[in-house]
């Protein structure tokens, strides 16, 4: 790809997930459409969230849920990181903000590989128009952009 010139995809559970490691010709990702948003992943591998923890976040026990910070952590990590691009899925991001998340995140979810129900039907659960009139989010967004 690199020969190509085409940038190589960099979600930070497929990988080794040091951000700050990326090769520039990538886009960091928190999520895409192939695999789980942040917060069902969470909860639907225990296992390696718990070992993201462990190794991100490196204190106390490893919380359920996950609470709001702990996404923002993975978004942050995201911003920052090495990459040209960074590009994140709107579940993500509205997942930073407790108000924002959606009642259900097993609804959140684009595709599933190799299953064809279900799949490419994913509505964001709050208008656009909406989320624009979000002024703390947007404020708290802009200054994670900084």
């Amino acid at each position: 790809l690199l020969e190509l010139g085409i940038l190589g995809l960099r979600v930070q559970r497929w990988c080794e997930g040091h951000t700050w490691k990326y090769d520039y010709l990538a886009v960091a990702a928190s999520s895409c459409h192939d695999c789980s948003p942040c917060r069902l992943w969470w909860n639907e591998e225990w296992g390696s969230a718990e070992g993201w923890y462990n190794f991100f976040i490196g204190k106390g026990e490893c919380p359920g849920g996950p609470p709001d910070w702990v996404i923002q952590k993975i978004i942050k990590l995201h911003l920052t990181s090495t990459s040209m691009w960074t590009i994140n899925p709107i579940q993500d991001y509205l997942d930073m903000w407790n108000d924002l998340r959606s009642k259900n995140c097993k609804n959140d979810i684009i595709n599933r590989p190799g299953q064809t129900e279900n799949c490419w039907v994913w509505r964001c659960h709050k208008r656009m128009e909406d989320l624009c009139n979000e002024d703390k989010f947007n404020g708290f967004l802009k200054k994670m952009n900084q």
